[in-house]
């Protein structure tokens, strides 16, 4: 079979309905584990589970679909990738291919 026509079928075959619902569910889930393990992070601190309950009653969470590539930065080559960093706000979580 043809890669490229299977590429074509599946793409134009896609809904993007689908695919908005199922992202919103994941967010909406991640959002839930996040405050699980927030909730986990104040019992380790020796702090009552609750205790940052109210700091996270409406947060400021972001679903993005990055992907960090292995390949570093090359300026003069034109790549630009993402080094070593620190995300802001309280836990970041990342899916891994491992």
């Amino acid at each position: 079979r043809d890669a490229d026509a299977d590429a074509e079928t599946s793409v134009s075959s896609f809904d993007c309905q689908q695919w908005k619902r199922c992202m919103i569910a994941y967010h909406a889930e991640m959002k839930q584990i996040s405050f699980q393990l927030v909730q986990l992070l104040a019992r380790a601190l020796d702090l009552d589970k609750h205790y940052f309950d109210e700091c996270f009653q409406e947060p400021m969470a972001f679903l993005r679909l990055l992907h960090y590539s292995k390949e570093k930065s090359d300026v003069d080559r034109g790549i630009f990738a993402c080094g070593a960093h620190s995300d802001y706000g309280m836990i970041t979580l990342l899916a891994t291919d491992d």
